[in-house]
């Protein structure tokens, strides 16, 4: 998951055309350049371990990690600050209530980045507005009171969330929504949350490394029938009552 400044190949990818052509191997993990972000395009990738990352002159930049960071949802722990917190403020979580909404403010630049170093740019949010709208991405929105304070997004194939990015409006409301992905996710037997790329705050929540044969094992077995997930939540949820606080 990219918030934002990270990348890492091998490449075991579809017979696909469109997919463009491949890149040889090199220490970033770009592994594909070119072709188009289809909904049928993308979902494939995901099913071969690639993400689209950004686009530049016109070609999609295509993506897959030497090693590959994820969370496991039965290993969700959460630190006491975090619960004493929860405990004190009322915080909800919704589930697609504001796609658009976290998906462009995900896009907005962070502190100390120029809006041009963006990668989450309009093709690609009006791709995955697309594939929201056609039942495979999907957000999670942080709330307090009437606001909507964070939130992430990303791709659900079988049970396989893959986090695309995230955002903080308020202190910890990102935290709040890996922990109530994790928390969710869980219920429903997913063995991971892919979030792609490491970052210092994804490992200080609980993120680990896996090797990229390890990733594809996992994925294979989830996404090969490549199903949509839609067990989510319909209405706003206390946090503290997902989590058992």
């Amino acid at each position: 998951m990219r918030d934002k400044n990270n990348q890492n190949s091998g490449y075991i990818g579809p017979d696909y055309p469109g997919f463009g052509y491949s890149i040889p191997d090199n220490a970033s993990g770009l592994v594909l350049l070119g072709g188009n972000l289809s909904i049928k395009n993308i979902i494939t990738a995901y099913t071969k371990g690639l993400f689209p990352w950004h686009i530049d002159n016109g070609l999609v930049h295509w993506y897959s990690p030497k090693k590959r960071c994820v969370f496991l949802p039965e290993k969700l722990h959460i630190p006491r600050r975090i619960t004493r917190t929860l405990k004190k403020t009322p915080i909800f979580v919704s589930i697609n209530k504001h796609f658009d909404h976290v998906i462009n403010c995900c896009a907005k630049p962070r502190t100390n980045q120029k809006s041009n170093q963006a990668w989450l740019t309009r093709p690609i949010i009006d791709a995955y507005i697309e594939l929201n709208k056609n039942g495979w991405a999907h957000s999670v929105e942080i709330w307090k009171d009437d606001d909507v304070i964070g939130g992430l997004y990303g791709i659900t194939i079988g049970r396989i969330f893959f986090a695309e990015s995230m955002y903080s409006d308020k202190s910890n409301a990102s935290k709040f929504a890996i922990y109530s992905l994790c928390k969710l996710t869980h219920i429903y037997d997913f063995p991971i949350i892919d979030c792609q790329v490491t970052s210092d705050h994804l490992k200080n929540m609980g993120a680990i490394e896996i090797p990229k044969n390890e990733f594809l094992t996992i994925v294979n077995r989830e996404c090969s029938n490549m199903n949509k997930f839609s067990k989510w939540p319909k209405n706003l949820i206390s946090l503290n009552k997902l989590l058992k606080l």
